[in-house]
């Protein structure tokens, strides 16, 4: 798998759709929250993400969904996917300088509540669990 994170075959948008799957609505504010996701080392075609949430679902779009944005994401591909693959602390990433958060204070804040990590890691981490005890 970190073979695949330093590739230039590492693909934003099959990471973004992986994300949107695992984004917890009941998490963030009662509202309609709007991210949008920059990755600076991404094709122009693939730069800018938004993720729209509101009623319990969460759209991914690729052009701007023409609502107010609540949070900025600015970051690179290798960054975030070695986040949601549990190889890296999204805390560490931010106090680094490797993830700018800019926006809404309440996401910015909850963002590890609200975005969850890949499924394979938590049964991963759920799997260590049990066989720990």
């Amino acid at each position: 798998m970190e073979s695949a994170l330093d590739s230039a075959e590492w693909d934003a948008g099959v990471l973004m759709w992986d994300m949107r799957r695992r984004v917890d609505p009941a998490a963030m504010p009662r509202r309609r929250n709007v991210i949008r996701f920059e990755f600076a080392d991404a094709p122009a075609e693939m730069r800018l993400w938004w993720l729209v949430v509101e009623d319990g679902r969460t759209d991914l779009c690729q052009s701007d969904p023409g609502h107010e944005v609540d949070l900025y994401v600015a970051t690179d591909v290798p960054t975030l996917a070695r986040i949601w693959i549990g190889k890296d602390s999204l805390r560490r990433a931010v106090d680094a300088d490797e993830i700018a958060l800019t926006g809404d204070a309440t996401l910015r804040r909850t963002i590890a509540q609200w975005l969850k990590l890949s499924a394979l890691v938590e049964a991963a981490r759920q799997w260590k669990r049990v066989n720990a005890a």
